[in-house]
């Protein structure tokens, strides 16, 4: 079991002041002076006029840190790992970068020295059948080359999309405070067309 640390704050949003919580907790490592942050979102989108589950965005990708965390702790990595589930990640009127990210954007404030920081790994929608990366837009290259070897190992290189995108994601505050990022993400979700047909629809479910 993990102790978890709840970070509650107060998001400025267009519609006013909403409060919201981030979630986290640590796997040490054997060496506790470097630290990998994992990162997921936790809120789904919010629609008045249907019903959105969410099964892809994000419940997947909080499943898959649930359930890699005890397999990173029995590895003994020599470094901490700390799994944040950031709030707030969707916009509650339009998307842009001031309605949205607000979980992300305060994990990152919340960082008191980043040099300590080896890395920070950001996954999203990862629960498509056909599941396609995108190759993110600033995502630091050596990152980026242990994750195409990693692939290639599990003959799985086609998962890794060749041209890059520009997505503005989680990954988005850590990168502009030049903290080594990588951005895992399928953004074409029932298609081959960005974001997909199934995004943010009611087919976001478990069927």
């Amino acid at each position: 079991e993990f102790s978890i640390t709840k970070r509650p704050f107060a998001a400025k949003t267009p519609i006013g002041f909403i409060q919201m919580e981030n979630l986290s907790y640590l796997i040490p490592g054997t060496n506790h002076s470097r630290k990998v942050i994992v990162l997921a979102h936790y809120d789904s989108k919010l629609f008045s006029d249907k019903s959105f589950v969410g099964a892809n965005d994000a419940a997947s990708s909080v499943a898959l840190l649930l359930t890699i965390s005890p397999h990173i702790q029995k590895m003994l990595l020599p470094y901490d790992v700390e799994i944040i589930f950031v709030d707030g990640e969707e916009a509650l009127v339009e998307w842009t970068y001031s309605d949205s990210l607000y979980g992300s954007r305060q994990a990152a404030q919340d960082i008191r020295d980043k040099s300590k920081i080896s890395a920070v790994i950001v996954v999203d929608m990862v629960g498509d059948k056909n599941l396609q990366f995108i190759r993110s837009r600033g995502t630091d290259e050596k990152l980026l080359s242990f994750t195409e070897q990693a692939l290639q190992e599990m003959n799985q290189s086609d998962k890794l999309e060749t041209k890059i995108s520009y997505v503005m994601d989680d990954h988005t505050p850590f990168m502009e405070m030049e903290i080594p990022t990588l951005h895992l993400m399928d953004f074409t979700y029932g298609s081959n067309t960005t974001p997909g047909v199934y995004w943010h629809t009611e087919n976001d479910t478990l069927g």
